[in-house]
């Protein structure tokens, strides 16, 4: 019973988290192959690595947070690691944390 009743509580702090008046869900679930269209119209090669860096770009957004409550993410999204910016070298490095981190520390709500 005890275990029920934190599901239901943490059920419910998710939907108010989600349901915050003047903010939304993203929808950044496109596969592979939709993700590939997207970059084949810009010219970009679809591989994982361009793809976490699109991720990347989107979570990373400054402020991002005051408009998104939550983000419906593809699976591959979720073992993705984040990228830090090394400016001496101008150069992306992949980062100790995930792209999933990046949204928790928003408080932003991750779901597949």
């Amino acid at each position: 019973i005890i275990k029920q009743a934190l599901q239901k509580e943490n059920l419910l702090e998710t939907c108010e988290k989600l349901a915050t008046k003047g903010k939304g869900i993203t929808a950044c679930d496109e596969s592979v192959g939709t993700i590939g269209k997207r970059f084949a119209g810009a010219g970009i090669q679809n591989n994982e690595k361009n793809r976490r860096k699109y991720r990347y770009l989107l979570f990373s957004t400054p402020g991002c947070e005051k408009y998104l409550s939550g983000a419906i993410l593809d699976p591959e999204t979720l073992s993705q690691s984040a990228f830090t910016y090394n400016e001496s070298e101008n150069l992306l490095k992949d980062a100790p944390t995930t792209l999933v981190d990046v949204l928790n520390n928003k408080g932003i709500v991750v779901g597949v």
